[in-house]
């Protein structure tokens, strides 16, 4: 992946989008996005529950 798309994917992460999504929008393999996550190219925003 480019410098760009990983640019453009974090940006999506960090907005609380689901990596299967993100991958999807951008094109990529959903197995190629998830090895950038896993090696640390890219980091998954884990969303918080929040409970009332």
């Amino acid at each position: 992946m480019t410098d760009d798309v990983l640019l453009k994917a974090q940006q999506y992460l960090n907005e609380g989008q689901e990596p299967c999504d993100v991958a999807d929008q951008l094109g990529i393999k959903r197995d190629t996005f998830s090895k950038a996550i896993r090696t640390g190219r890219l980091h998954n925003i884990k969303k918080k529950n929040i409970k009332h």
